[in-house]
């Protein structure tokens, strides 16, 4: 192994841990960028439940003013009992009266269950906001935790791109051309493995 390829050897081994360390970086942007996906997904979640609480409760109040009417009608109608003349309107008043009175029944049914519904989205919504909360937390964490990594490995790279314009330096021109060339072909891989070492070094190539 000539002092070229020696020199090249080094150089592979830093740009591999220059490599790896700018794996770890990519890993953990990835990690954090995960984290705020799901913050994001939390909060839509919270923004979902608001929205069919209000949806239910504008339900319950539109109900609620047709309760009110029908109960209206019914008692009007029942003024009008005091006004018939003939057993045959008395008894088409009745039923009206009847069918106001049933559907104010109906209604009023309606709007229980709207409100027993709108407890249920209301428990949602609670737990939905606290996913938001537990999620906000975790990305809060994890973002800090990143910036402290981030923060290291670039001290890390920075020596080690020192590092490999120091052995980059010494080598000829000509070497680290062909090595960079090769290097482009390899997924950032140099040199050939040891064994194709000595039929390089024969042909002069390093």
């Amino acid at each position: 192994m000539n002092a070229d390829l020696a020199k090249l050897s080094a150089l592979q081994d830093i740009d591999k841990q220059i490599l790896e360390t700018k794996a770890k970086k990519a890993e953990e942007a990835a990690a954090l960028a995960a984290a705020g996906g799901d913050t994001r997904k939390a909060e839509e979640k919270v923004q979902a439940r608001m929205k069919a609480l209000q949806d239910s409760q504008k339900t319950r109040k539109t109900v609620e003013i047709e309760a009110a009417g029908a109960e209206e009608r019914a008692r009007k109608l029942q003024g009008r009992l005091l006004e018939v003349k003939t057993n045959q309107e008395y008894a088409a008043v009745q039923e009206e009266i009847r069918q106001a009175k049933s559907q104010a029944d109906a209604l009023e049914t309606k709007v229980l269950t709207q409100m027993e519904e709108e407890e249920a989205l209301k428990g949602a919504r609670q737990a939905a906001e606290a996913e938001l909360s537990a999620a906000k937390k975790n990305l809060d964490q994890k973002g800090r935790e990143s910036q402290a990594r981030q923060a290291e490995w670039d001290q890390i790279l920075g020596e080690r791109q020192k590092s490999r314009d120091e052995v980059e330096a010494s080598i000829s021109s000509k070497v680290r051309a062909l090595y960079d060339k090769v290097r482009s072909n390899r997924d950032g891989v140099g040199l050939a493995k040891a064994e194709e070492n000595e039929a390089l070094t024969e042909t002069g190539d390093f």
